[in-house]
């Protein structure tokens, strides 16, 4: 069985509403609990682990 790797990703997202704000966290808990990340959420950054 193959090791398994981690990476880090560090990505930006811009939204103007909060609606948009609200669509991108629903997105990202969906791909959260699809592949078992670690999400983490700071001012300005958003990392992926």
């Amino acid at each position: 069985m193959p090791k398994e790797t981690k990476q880090k990703l560090a990505i930006s997202a811009t939204v103007k509403t909060t609606e948009e704000a609200k669509k991108l966290l629903d997105d990202l808990e969906v791909l959260k609990n699809e592949y078992k990340l670690n999400i983490s959420l700071s001012v300005g950054t958003l990392l992926i682990t």
